[in-house]
């Protein structure tokens, strides 16, 4: 164990005489009078205090790679050329953050490491949104509509990275949103370079989505007594933009698609000092088809009715229509059945929707409300629930038990008491299927 700790202790010694005796690079000659950081530098402050000319740069021959002659000549003759002195190179190592430079045989300032050199091949997550045309999506004319495309390379903390694996969503507005995974090239961004890109998303792919909202007519009266809604279905299924990975592809591209339906509907009633009456129902519909990015037709049709009710009781109407297109894609003639029917009327089997109430001819609004109802009430559903009926009559009979010790129970008593609560829960349940009924019906 003596032995063990000698050695121990020996070692430690020598390691820390190691350390101390530790020492930069420097040159000096063989008395150490001159020195310098280099061997032209010792062998010029060598030079400065001889006979001979200082020389620019000073002459130096090499005897090996830590010697070196310093070369010279003599002031009085300047063709000359001799050695005048020897350098040596002490020391162990170039100091930190500089390298040995074997031309001068000093040490300079090592070049910075590059941050992007040494993430080559790794890889970060990503996404980016925004919205097309920028710095990253970019939008172009396609036959049938215009078409997206996202950038294959992006800059993350001033390194460039591939973004070839990658899934984007984009809607027909030209937003987009894109996640995926980017290998560093190894590169720096360079002027040129796509933005950067955000790294914190690690979440799944995006996959495209089919985006429906619907917006029934709920009619307003202003003080003026103008009654007034607006009704809007929309559906939009959102596009898809892939890319590749070592020659596979991440996904199938799709072209996004929209289509929107908006009916503004007023409704006034004007009295003539005649003592008729004229209810003008004004339809405006305003649908949208898009069928590509940014590539989209809208067509108005404006549906104006007028009905006049004479003192007398006889009635008069009339209807005009007017219909613009405008847009990129192909005429829409904006007329439909249902909920995109022309002017906001009553549902057909094709549209499957009850709608706004339609004025008929001799009716005022509140008729055309009246009869609108009425033919919920007569529909077969609502038919078939109030004509519910309970079977009445009946006896009510529990069979009695004996128990030992206890003698025979019975349970009639029960029985009798079950009957009080029978015509309320009829009533609760008749008020709850007709309110599924009704709906049912206004949601068809």
């Amino acid at each position: 164990m003596k032995t063990v700790l000698i050695y121990l202790l020996g070692f430690m010694t020598l390691y820390v005489a190691s350390k101390a005796d530790a020492a930069d690079y420097y040159w000096t000659t063989a008395n150490g009078q001159y020195q310098g950081s280099s061997y032209t530098a010792a062998c010029t402050a060598a030079l400065a205090g001889s006979r001979y000319d200082v020389m620019d740069p000073p002459q130096l021959a090499s005897v090996g790679r830590d010697v070196y002659y310093c070369m010279g000549h003599y002031k009085t003759n300047p063709n000359s050329l001799e050695s005048y002195n020897t350098v040596y190179r002490k020391g162990d190592s170039c100091p930190k953050g500089s390298q040995l430079n074997t031309d001068t045989g000093g040490c300079d300032p090592s070049e910075p490491e590059d941050p992007c050199a040494a993430k080559a091949g790794q890889s970060t997550p990503f996404s980016k949104s925004g919205s097309g045309p920028d710095g990253y999506m970019s939008i172009f004319d396609a036959a049938g509509g215009k078409k997206s495309a996202p950038a294959q390379t992006g800059c993350f903390n001033g390194c460039a990275a591939s973004t070839a694996q990658q899934k984007c969503t984009v809607k027909v507005a030209g937003s987009y949103f894109c996640r995926g995974t980017a290998y560093y090239t190894g590169a720096a961004c360079g002027t040129s370079t796509s933005p950067t890109l955000d790294t914190s998303d690690t979440s799944s792919f995006p996959d495209a989505q089919t985006i429906s909202d619907k917006k029934p007519c709920v009619y307003t009266t202003g003080a003026d007594g103008v009654q007034t809604c607006t009704s809007e279905t929309s559906t939009e299924k959102e596009g898809q933009n892939c890319g590749t990975f070592n020659g596979t592809t991440v996904c199938s591209d799709k072209v996004p698609n929209s289509e929107k339906m908006k009916i503004d509907t007023n409704v006034s009633e004007t009295s003539n000092p005649d003592g008729s009456k004229v209810v003008t129902k004004v339809d405006v519909s305003t649908k949208t088809v898009c069928t590509a990015v940014q590539t989209c037709t809208t067509t108005t049709v404006t549906t104006t009715t007028k009905i006049t009710k004479d003192k007398d009781g006889s009635t008069t109407s009339s209807t005009t229509t007017t219909d613009t297109t405008t847009g990129t894609g192909g005429k829409n003639d904006g007329k439909g059945t249902g909920a995109e029917g022309e002017g906001g009327g009553e549902g057909t089997e094709e549209g499957g929707e009850l709608a706004t109430p339609e004025l008929e001819e001799g009716d005022d609004y509140a008729d055309s409300n009246k009869k609108y109802f009425d033919r919920i009430k007569a529909s077969p559903l609502a038919q078939a629930v109030t004509g519910i009926q309970f079977p009445e009559g009946g006896s009510c009979s529990f069979p009695s038990v004996t128990v030992p010790y206890l003698g025979t129970i019975g349970f009639n008593d029960f029985c009798a008491q079950a009957t009080d609560w029978l015509g309320p829960l009829r009533v609760v349940m008749l008020a709850v299927f007709g309110f599924i009924s009704l709906r049912h019906l206004m949601s068809a």
